[in-house]
């Protein structure tokens, strides 16, 4: 399985090398997951967005005013990265600044260049209710790394 030509292995080892890079350590005896967002074309790839985090805060511990994040999941921080991304991506673009990634239509709506794909990384299989999903003909799971990739 490829993604643009790229092999599964030096996207989830750039994954990997970025979060190190950022020097954040999980608490003694805790695990974290990460997840990542990589724009990649046959020329170059690129992590748009990166996360970490593996909990929810409990129904009791959820404010009354809304101001704290309640699902703290490396995916969920991860997409919310992504959709930052995409929005900072298309301003650059409406001031002048073309993107590599994004190209806008006749519509005037974004979309992703032809041959750009967006790919998830995940670090752990999601938990519990996304299971049904893996389904071998999608090629969405990959085991020797136990993580997902785009095909």
């Amino acid at each position: 399985m490829t993604t643009q030509g790229r092999l599964p292995e030096e996207l989830v080892s750039a994954c990997h090398s970025l979060y190190f890079s950022l020097k954040y350590n999980p608490p003694l005896n805790k695990f974290t997951i990460i997840a990542a967002f990589i724009l990649s074309s046959p020329a170059a790839y690129e992590i748009v967005s990166i996360g970490c985090g593996s909990k929810c805060l409990p129904e009791a511990r959820l404010p009354l005013h809304g101001d704290a994040l309640h699902d703290c999941h490396a995916e969920v921080i991860a997409r919310r990265g992504l959709v930052r991304w995409l929005l900072e991506e298309i301003g650059r673009d409406a001031s002048g600044v073309p993107s590599g990634w994004l190209v806008q239509g006749t519509d005037g709506k974004y979309a992703l260049r032809p041959l750009v794909r967006l790919c998830l990384y995940v670090s752990t299989p999601p938990c519990k209710s996304i299971y049904p999903i893996y389904d071998d003909h999608l090629n969405v799971f990959h085991p020797s790394m136990n993580c997902m990739l785009c095909s």
